[in-house]
């Protein structure tokens, strides 16, 4: 089954541009692309993504800074992912 930008964010609780900064950020699984606009995630990669987020800790560094600027600014982020 494929899911669509605004089941994945209602999935995790999170917006559909943090979705977005996500998968810039390569933190999140690339979506399939159907097309022009037409982005789908299988849910065989959200499940793999959702395994290996709950086995490590993971620390997500948002876009806008430089992994040296968090690290500066103390500026460290922890990603709360609501399970379903």
């Amino acid at each position: 089954m494929y899911y669509n930008i605004h089941k994945v964010a209602k999935r995790y609780g999170v917006a559909r541009h943090t979705i977005w900064r996500w998968v810039k950020d390569e933190f999140f699984p690339l979506p399939h692309m159907f097309g022009r606009g037409t982005a789908r995630w299988f849910e065989e990669d959200l499940r793999v993504f959702e395994a290996e987020f709950a086995t490590r800790s993971t620390r997500w560094t948002p876009s806008r800074l430089t992994q040296a600027e968090c690290i500066a600014t103390d500026h460290s982020f922890t990603v709360k992912v609501h399970w379903r």
